[in-house]
C-alpha cells in the first residue's frame, strides 16, 4: 500500500499534483505535525466539479445517513 498522507481526496481518488508542499502547525506548542501538497488550481476546479456532481445525490439522502459521512 503507498502512503497518501498529504494528498487531496478529489472524487474518490488521492491525488498530489502540486509542488507546493504545505504545513500544518499546533498553533500552541508551534510544532509542525503534517504536511500536503497544495491543490493546483486543475484540483480545485476538478473537487469543485465533483462536489456539485455529488450534492444533488447527497442533498436526497437521510440526514443521519449524510451524517455518516462526518464520521468516516
Amino acid at each position: 500500500m503507498s502512503d497518501s498522507s498529504g494528498h487531496n481526496f478529489i472524487a474518490g481518488r488521492r491525488s498530489a499534483a502540486g509542488s507546493v508542499i504545505l504545513h500544518s502547525v499546533d498553533a500552541r506548542s508551534g510544532h509542525a505535525f503534517s504536511a500536503f501538497h497544495q491543490a493546483t488550481p486543475q484540483e480545485v476546479d476538478a473537487a469543485c466539479l465533483a462536489a456539485a456532481s455529488a450534492y444533488p445525490g447527497y442533498r436526497g439522502l437521510p440526514a443521519a445517513r449524510r451524517a455518516e459521512f462526518l464520521d468516516a
